[in-house]
């Protein structure tokens, strides 16, 4: 999570209270009202559920446009968990 907020905080030019609310919007499971967005909630989750979810749809998509890379990953049982949830 810290990375995030680093990141947001650049980009926001260091304004604390903005990056603040824009972090808890992010991070909201409110879906009541209008945009209807599940943002990073259940990322950081007990049990990591998106990002759980994430890993299936990306394992799915990296066997298919990837399939020689993937191979090798799994030949030399490199864990998902390991890198991916940097990219994610």
């Amino acid at each position: 999570m810290n990375f995030m907020v680093g990141f947001i905080l650049m980009i926001s030019g260091c304004r604390e209270s903005e990056s603040f609310w824009l972090f808890a919007a992010l991070l909201s499971n409110k879906t009541d009202k209008p945009p209807k967005m599940a943002g990073l909630h259940g990322l950081y989750s007990n049990g990591f559920p998106l990002l759980i979810k994430l890993l299936k749809i990306f394992n799915v998509l990296f066997k298919e446009f990837l399939p020689d890379l993937h191979a090798h990953f799994y030949e030399e049982s490199i864990p998902d968990l390991l890198w991916i949830n940097k990219w994610l």
